[in-house]
């Protein structure tokens, strides 16, 4: 305002100039420098744009620069040292570097300047939680409720994350309900509450198979921002159920977003399984391994399965003799995997030694599902055999519901 009122009175003074003298003139000129110096003064200095929760954003989980998303949030922090909610914000940003004893330090931090902050409380459970320690994560998590009688949005999206990852996805889905995220979605950028909320949601409503809630919600968030990698990723898992033919076109999504590469190459692989196209899920195996060289314990079971599928045999024979395992865990998975290689070999002999094997020794590892694959496999095996036992197994597959897979002719006699 004051500068507004000094530009009108230098035009005044220089309408006034031209009808004075000479020397009027050069006192007027004199004073028109001194009004512009007092308007400079009186200028606000120039300020860079504030950060705001908005770039931290953009910066973590749009462009996956979490180096500049930690250095964005501590000037929030800096300008808002009282507020629990940033300091949850940047200990996602710390676990996302994998700085996770820094992580804990700063719940700790919190928690000894007021042990009575329930949303670092909650925080640290969900923590504990992830490192295996559920009892504690549990018992926390109760302890932060109790304390935040306002019921915080923080508070009951990390209670839902913990009851959804112990397995009581109902509760989960329940608690993640009944929350109010009304003035979050007014926003017009995505809070990393809202973005914690809609994909907790979402993943809840997936494992009780409210397919149609979960679409709803990650089609709200993918319409305020479609640049959310792992919001695409969710809804590639949520279209497997319910939209089939859109499910690549998510993870393509995903992938050009640079959304955990192997997270969408296992998505890719169970989709192309779950159609029985095991040439394709080859495919991208063997893409893979140009790509990355050798695969884990895991891929490499996986990948005999599919070139078993495949009827590759000795590729599928190849794979298998290279894989290397050290306790019995392991040993019971890839022997389970022999199995199935064996009886698509058709060497019934080799399967049924391997299958009494496993009894005598891994008798007490072996799961329900486990017990009823060995005695499917046997059946296999007595009626390749074609042995008096194989009437006898066959009835018993029956009565217990078992029937036997693959794609065997054997039962034809």
């Amino acid at each position: 305002m004051l500068r507004i009122k000094l530009q009108i009175l230098l035009v005044v003074l220089f309408i006034f100039a031209k009808t004075c003298t000479n020397k009027n003139s050069l006192f007027l000129c004199f004073a028109a420098e001194q009004c512009e110096k007092i308007v400079q003064k009186a200028a606000p200095p120039s300020t860079k744009p504030k950060v705001t929760e908005d770039d931290v954003f953009v910066a973590a989980v749009i462009n996956d620069d979490f180096v500049h998303a930690n250095n964005l949030i501590d000037k929030i922090i800096a300008d808002n040292p009282d507020t629990a909610y940033y300091k949850y914000v940047k200990s996602y940003i710390l676990l996302n570097l994998g700085k996770n004893e820094e992580a804990l330090a700063l719940y700790d931090k919190e928690l000894e300047k007021n042990s009575q902050n329930a949303e670092m409380l909650a925080c640290k459970a969900h923590y504990l939680l992830i490192k295996g320690d559920k009892s504690q994560a549990l018992e926390m998590i109760y302890e932060a409720l109790c304390l935040n009688y306002e019921q915080s949005i923080l508070v009951n999206i990390k209670r839902a994350q913990i009851y959804d990852a112990i397995g009581q996805c109902d509760y989960a889905f329940k608690i993640i309900s009944n929350i109010d995220m009304s003035k979050e979605f007014a926003k017009p950028h995505i809070s990393f509450l809202e973005y914690s909320y809609c994909l907790q949601y979402a993943m809840s409503a997936v494992h009780c198979l409210h397919y149609h809630d979960a679409r709803i919600c990650i089609d709200r968030l993918i319409k305020k921002n479609n640049n959310i990698g792992e919001a695409w990723s969710i809804l590639a898992q949520i279209n497997m159920q319910v939209s089939p033919n859109e499910v690549l076109e998510c993870l393509d999504k995903a992938e050009n977003l640079h959304f955990d590469s192997y997270s969408i190459f296992i998505m890719k692989v169970r989709f192309y399984i779950t159609r029985n196209d095991y040439e394709r899920a080859e495919r991208l195996y063997d893409e893979r391994i140009q790509q990355m060289g050798d695969l884990d314990l895991n891929e490499s079971l996986r990948y005999v399965s599919i070139l078993i599928n495949c009827e590759n045999m000795p590729k599928a024979r190849e794979v298998f003799s290279k894989i290397k395992v050290d306790n019995k865990v392991d040993i019971i998975r890839k022997k389970i995997i022999e199995l199935n290689l064996l009886t698509a070999e058709h060497k019934w002999q080799e399967a049924r030694e391997l299958v009494y094997d496993m009894r005598k020794n891994y008798q007490s590892m072996l799961t329900e599902v486990d017990k009823k694959r060995l005695i499917t496999v046997e059946c296999l095996c007595e009626c390749g055999l074609k042995t008096n036992r194989a009437l006898e197994l066959i009835n018993k597959c029956i009565e217990e519901g078992i029937f036997p897979l693959g794609k065997s002719n054997v039962f034809n006699d």
